[in-house]
């Protein structure tokens, strides 16, 4: 005989969450790698750019332990989730960082008058976006 209840399906996620949080943010940077290097080919902006979205999700995972918010499966699509904000910015910048001339921090400054505008919308309207979710 097979003990089963619809509670088992919500309860299961508690036992494989963390394996499959591991396991997503592994691909999801071995996805970030390649395409990385194909758009950046600079192999020091490319280091650059991962380290950033490493530490930019450590930072967030710090945060869930220091605000006692649990890992479930909303949380680890969101962590997910928010690999691909944290890159759509990092390539953007470090692309633009590329194409510029001068000293580093000429170049940094020309790029970020450059890109900030589209950066500044992009996140305006990923808000915009988010806050209907407010009320779910």
């Amino acid at each position: 005989p097979i003990s089963y209840s619809n509670a088992f399906v919500f309860w299961y996620q508690f036992v494989i969450i963390y394996r499959e949080l591991i396991t997503n943010f592994i691909l999801v940077m071995i996805a970030v790698l390649v395409i990385c290097s194909v758009m950046l080919v600079h192999p020091g902006a490319v280091a650059i750019v991962l380290m950033v979205v490493l530490m930019v999700n450590v930072n967030l995972l710090a945060s869930l332990a220091l605000w006692g918010i649990k890992i479930d499966g909303i949380t680890t699509v969101c962590f997910v989730l928010s690999v691909g904000l944290v890159i759509d910015y990092q390539l953007h910048l470090a692309e633009s960082t590329l194409h510029q001339s001068g000293t580093r921090d000429e170049r940094v400054a020309k790029a970020l008058i450059i890109i900030a505008p589209s950066i500044m919308l992009g996140g305006f309207t990923t808000f915009l976006g988010v806050v209907p979710l407010t009320t779910a």
